[in-house]
């Protein structure tokens, strides 16, 4: 019989989640699959995306919650960021949602114009 992995301490979750990595990264890098990492991530409180996302460790401005923020700020829509960094439609929009379920106080785009997280 395989032995089994021992789950890490809930802390390196939530290090993984800053460094935006996703479950299969998070998988690969504890040896075990991404189900297991997400799960383990979940039952730490951490919501490590599933890999579709696929950009965000791609570039890592989007990883970054200042940096977004501050183009937020600036004025610039999720469209203006995706063309500006070269990625897909809704790249930006998926790291920012990302973001926002770990913690980081990130707006809401709505058609009326950015609105602060509830």
């Amino acid at each position: 019989m395989a032995q089994r992995k021992p789950r890490p301490d809930p802390a390196a979750f939530k290090q993984y989640a800053e460094e935006a990595r996703t479950a299969p990264e998070v998988g690969r890098l504890l040896g075990v699959d991404k189900n297991t990492a997400r799960k383990w991530a979940l039952d730490a409180g951490v919501d490590l995306p599933h890999g579709r996302a696929g950009g965000v460790t791609k570039w890592p401005e989007l990883s970054d919650p200042d940096w977004l923020l501050a183009q937020i700020e600036a004025g610039r829509t999720y469209a203006d960021i995706d063309r500006q960094l070269g990625c897909a439609p809704g790249t930006t929009k998926s790291a920012a949602a990302v973001l926002r379920r770990n913690g980081h106080p990130i707006p809401i785009r709505t058609p009326g114009g950015w609105h602060p997280r509830p």
